[in-house]
């Protein structure tokens, strides 16, 4: 029996490294090659140099950017219907049983193609990421105009087949907005890609990485801070801070001299080689917490939050230690330094988690679920 013919569609990245989409569409294409013959392709902005150029409103979720996709919608032409035609008609050059549209936060890109070929889209699920203060209560007006969107966005998406989201907390809101099937296709890491030997220059107790530029990755980092500065002597510990964009204003006077920082390095395996403790201080997320799946694959015990815990399913004592506060952080960075069983024992249960649910094989076993008899077709 030959192997069935899969096109991936997946949005043009102007720099991979900021949001890390780039190396879970590589993930998701690698681990479709164990059952299937991919073809890739990219789409983005005029000018991008994408294999398909569209007009870069497709890809805007500000307003107008939404005013377009109802305009769409409503048969009235525009930017939108035009990127749709021009994929479709890429997409009928290609001899291909099954899409897999990567574009994340378009998914109603893929309506007209989904009529010819079986489609499914990845999506982010963004509903639940930012929870910071109380959310306003919409008005009548809002909640109209919200349902009309969300009807006009549906009727785009038209017969696609199913969703995909990262992690298990997004599917009842993905649900609920698109009224579709949707599977989980986790998030896995591969192990060469957190390899090295420890770096001279660097030896540290703990490491964090993240992208501390965004409010919700540098509020826990900030907390953790705030509580080491209140301990001196023996009770200190050193600290390293990565970054992909750099730092939040608000954290430079926590920076000072008490913490290594560095940015955009591209090569963490050193990095992780050097630190006992990886720390993953996010109270909110979006997504799934790629640096706790670094820490294991590194083989270093991971300190983190129960929010970024959830997204990849990981268990207290099990497989990384929670606080909820950076006071707590920090003590259970000192608990897993000072008691090596311990720090093995969550070692030991990082490498399997990783194993099992966000491994190359994980991502292959459940993308074939998600595709169901779809993938066995020529």
């Amino acid at each position: 029996m030959t192997s069935p013919r899969m096109l991936l569609l997946r949005h043009f990245e102007v720099d991979p490294n900021v949001n890390g989409f780039t190396a879970r569409y590589d993930v998701v294409a690698r681990s479709a090659r164990s059952f299937a013959m991919v073809e890739q392709a990219t789409i983005g902005p005029f000018g991008s140099g994408a294999t398909i150029e569209v007009d870069g409103v497709v890809f805007s979720t500000s307003r107008i950017g939404r005013v377009r996709r109802l305009q769409a919608a409503c048969g009235l032409g525009g930017p939108f219907a035009r990127a749709t035609k021009v994929l479709d008609k890429f997409v009928a050059t290609k001899k291909v049983s099954v899409v897999l549209g990567c574009t994340y936060r378009t998914p109603e890109l893929y309506g007209r193609v989904a009529r010819r070929v079986a489609t499914y889209v990845f999506i982010e699920e963004r509903a639940r990421a930012f929870g910071y203060g109380e959310p306003a209560s919409p008005t009548i007006r809002s909640r109209v105009l919200a349902t009309m969107e969300r009807s006009g966005l549906r009727h785009l998406l038209g017969p696609v087949r199913g969703l995909a989201v990262i992690q298990l907390g997004e599917i009842a809101a993905a649900e609920r907005r698109w009224k579709r099937p949707v599977s989980v296709i986790p998030h896995a890491i591969v192990e060469a890609d957190v390899a090295g030997e420890p770096e001279a220059a660097l030896s540290v107790e703990v490491l964090t990485v993240g992208n501390f530029a965004e409010r919700r990755n540098a509020d826990g980092l900030r907390q953790c801070l705030s509580a080491l500065r209140q301990m001196t002597g023996s009770t200190s510990l050193s600290l390293a801070a990565i970054s992909a964009t750099g730092f939040a204003g608000e954290l430079d006077e926590f920076l000072q001299g008490a913490v290594e920082c560095r940015v955009g390095i591209s090569r963490l395996g050193p990095s992780y080689a050097s630190a006992r403790v990886v720390l993953v201080p996010s109270f909110a997320i979006s997504g799934s917490k790629t640096t706790i799946l670094q820490g294991w694959a590194a083989r270093r015990p991971v300190v983190t939050t129960q929010a970024a815990a959830t997204s990849v399913g990981a268990v207290h004592g099990v497989d990384v230690l929670i606080g909820e506060s950076g006071e707590e952080l920090v003590a259970l960075c000192f608990t897993l330094l000072h008691d090596a069983e311990m720090a093995e024992r969550i070692v030991a249960g990082g490498a399997n988690s990783l194993g099992l649910r966000h491994s190359e094989r994980a991502v292959a076993t459940a993308l074939k679920s998600m595709l169901g008899s779809d993938w066995e077709k020529k």
